[in-house]
């Protein structure tokens, strides 16, 4: 069964992403609010694809197949499938509410809802949910396609099984994870 993974967010972190959950072998939705967001971001994840097979570090067939995984969209309903969302939007609490509101009326109950902030507590983005226990911290470091490490956060609420199901995901796409137990904003490394 093809796993299917949700970026909501085509900047850079969020494209970042979406190019490694391809090449993993996930199928990718690409959500952003503009069709030139959306260009710029599968523009960035092609040339970052394309500096790879230039450097012998991916084949050339590898990536167009992880390229052809990756679809665009300005529809938040396309999300509704997917197994697990990312949201990774600039870091306004405002504007992720907003968000994990609507996904929590599109996506399946057993969709895990992640955010890549490192700003704000998981706690306070999962307040508006009906399912806090499905959201957690999925926290890439930039650039996501050379940063080995991801920092696994969870939120007053968290689920053992959402965690679980966000350190597979992370791991799948070839990231060293941590667990964050104590749900503050910013890096555990800057805190050690």
């Amino acid at each position: 069964m093809a796993r299917k993974l949700a970026v909501i967010g085509a900047g850079l972190m969020g494209s970042g992403i979406a190019q490694v959950s391809a090449q993993a072998g996930w199928d990718v939705v690409l959500r952003d609010v503009t069709d030139a967001a959306l260009t710029r971001g599968r523009d960035g994840i092609k040339a970052s694809y394309d500096k790879f097979v230039s450097k012998g570090k991916l084949d050339a067939a590898d990536a167009e197949a992880a390229l052809a995984r990756i679809t665009t969209t300005t529809d938040l309903d396309a999300v509704a499938d997917a197994d697990i969302v990312v949201e990774a939007v600039f870091e306004k609490l405002e504007v992720k509410h907003e968000i994990f509101r609507a996904l929590d009326k599109v996506v399946g109950e057993n969709t895990v809802l992640a955010s890549n902030t490192s700003a704000i507590p998981i706690t306070k983005i999962a307040a508006v949910t009906e399912r806090p226990e499905r959201v957690v911290g999925v926290h890439f470091f930039s650039p996501v396609p050379m940063m080995q490490l991801c920092e696994l956060v969870r939120g007053y609420k968290t689920s053992d099984e959402t965690l679980a199901a966000a350190r597979e995901f992370a791991e799948s796409v070839g990231k060293t994870c941590i667990v964050v137990n104590r749900d503050v904003a910013g890096f555990v490394t800057t805190r050690l």
